[in-house]
C-alpha cells in the first residue's frame, strides 16, 4: 500500500511522534497512555464549607483566598482602597472579621470552598503537554503534566500501537 497524499512536513511529523513515543518516559504507566493538564479550580461548597473563600464586591471578584486572619485583613485592605474615603464604608470594611465575612451593606459577600484537580485536554506526548503548559500557564492554577491510563480505549490504543512501529521510507 502507497498512501500518496501526504506531505513532506506531514511524514517529517510523523517521524518525529514515532521518534517521542518510543523513547518518552512511561512512567510505570501501561499503554495507551495520554498526557493530560492537571490543574487546580475553586469549587464552592454549597455547605459553607472550606479553606477558603472568593470574596466579592458589588459583583465583581476580588479573588481567592485562604481563611487566615492576614488574608481577611488583604481584602480589607483591597475594599479600603475602592471605598474612596466614605467614611460609612471605611466603617462597614472595618468591622468584617474572620468569623463573619459577609456584609450586605456595602454589597461584599463570600463563597466557602475548597480547590479540586481538573484535568484538561489530552495528548499523546510528555513533551506536547509540557509546550502547552508552558504556553498556556496563564489558564491554570499550579497547572502539571499527568500522565493517564487511557482505560478501555480501543482506538487511542490501536493508533498508539501503529504510530509507534510504523516504518517511513524515503522515495529513490
Amino acid at each position: 500500500m502507497i498512501i500518496n497524499n501526504l506531505t513532506t512536513e506531514d511524514i517529517k511529523f510523523l517521524k518525529e511522534l514515532k521518534h517521542e513515543l518510543n523513547t518518552q518516559s512511561s512512567r510505570m504507566t501501561a499503554n495507551p497512555r495520554m498526557y493530560q493538564v492537571r490543574h487546580e479550580k475553586f469549587r464552592p461548597d454549597v455547605n459553607s464549607e472550606g479553606n477558603y473563600f472568593e470574596a466579592v464586591y458589588e459583583g465583581e471578584s476580588l479573588g481567592i483566598f485562604e481563611y487566615t486572619l492576614e488574608d481577611v485583613e488583604e481584602v480589607k485592605s483591597i475594599l479600603r482602597e475602592s471605598a474612596y474615603d466614605d467614611e460609612e464604608t471605611l466603617k462597614e470594611i472595618n468591622e468584617i472579621c474572620l468569623e463573619n465575612l459577609d456584609n450586605e451593606n456595602i454589597d461584599f459577600c463570600c463563597y466557602n470552598g475548597n480547590f479540586e484537580y481538573v484535568f484538561n485536554n489530552s495528548f499523546l506526548t510528555e513533551k506536547a503537554c509540557r509546550e502547552h503548559i508552558e504556553c498556556n500557564r496563564h489558564h491554570y492554577r499550579n497547572p502539571v503534566d499527568y500522565l493517564n491510563y487511557a482505560f478501555r480505549n480501543p482506538e487511542m490504543e490501536k493508533l498508539l500501537r501503529i504510530l509507534s512501529k510504523i516504518e517511513i521510507k524515503e522515495e529513490s
